[in-house]
């Protein structure tokens, strides 16, 4: 997760409590490495390749580190590629208030 939500008071133990891993995008070999560790021991791991969340509804190009990953784990590990759609305009997600009021 975002280091930016992650650091949030309120969120930061119950995320910790649930193995969430903190990622800092301008240092994120930390992550990576905690991440390829728990792969290493069968854990599952959710990770979204963009980056970040969508600023304009559309997906954005993959990052690399998914694949740095998967080149780094010493045990099989099975890729299931999957997409959350239609969020865009949800109070979640970071389109303009005009937007999120027209998805009402």
């Amino acid at each position: 997760m975002h280091a930016e939500y992650y650091d949030w008071p309120v969120l930061r133990s119950i995320l910790k409590s649930l193995n969430v891993i903190s990622i800092k995008p301008a240092n994120s070999r930390g992550a990576l490495k905690n991440i390829i560790t728990a792969l290493n021991n069968n854990k599952a791991v959710c990770l979204f390749p963009e980056g970040g969340i969508s600023t304009n509804g559309e997906l954005a190009p993959l990052m690399r580190g998914f694949e740095k990953i998967l080149a780094k784990t010493c045990t099989d590990v099975t890729v299931v590629p999957f997409a959350i759609k239609n969020m865009w305009g949800d109070i979640l997600s970071l389109a303009p208030k005009e937007v999120r009021k027209q998805q009402k």
